[in-house]
């Protein structure tokens, strides 16, 4: 069992994180305006610290709650600097996950664990059409295939033909 010195040592960090996920765009290949947009949503982070009791002693905890919401998936063509026919795949969906973590450790088989994780995922409905399982595959098969061009390594000027010597010198 930790020592006070030990469970006063414990450093606690306060998280409250909300922020707009990015957007992926995913090419079907460099000549193809053909893309697939990953929209990961609203991402929110957040944590509390609680004393629970076990058995004849209290534990900390850090509970974190992490939440993806509006997430999708859709298959578009670029062009001129925005996006035309977009054809949603996944409508959005929203993911949760609450993280319990034991502050102090498991020590014996009947201690809380040191992470339980529970997570829900809400109701997931995509709509595949054969154009978008196509542009799928060619994102696949394209990709893999391209070759890109390798460019000759350039030193720099100033390391260029230059030696390094060492000269030894005694120190008195």
């Amino acid at each position: 069992m930790p020592t006070a010195a030990v469970l006063s040592a414990n450093r606690k960090v306060k998280l409250d994180i909300s922020m707009e996920a990015p957007i992926i765009v995913l090419p079907v290949s460099s000549r193809s305006p053909a893309t697939f947009e990953a929209n990961l949503g609203k991402l929110s982070l957040a944590n509390d610290h609680r004393s629970t009791p076990h058995f004849a002693h209290t534990i900390l905890t850090d509970i974190m709650s992490f939440k993806l919401s509006d997430m999708s998936l859709s298959r578009s063509r670029a062009g001129q600097g925005r996006d035309l026919n977009t054809a949603t795949i996944v409508h959005p969906i929203s993911f949760e996950l609450d993280i319990t973590r034991n502050m102090e450790g498991a020590y014996k088989e009947d201690d809380l664990p040191e992470v339980k994780i529970e997570g829900t995922l809400h109701q997931v409905q995509a709509e595949l059409s054969k154009d978008d399982y196509n542009t799928l595959m060619a994102l696949v098969i394209q990709n893999f295939q391209e070759q890109g061009v390798l460019e000759k390594e350039h030193r720099a000027s100033s390391l260029s033909n230059k030696v390094l010597s060492l000269d030894r010198k005694s120190v008195v």
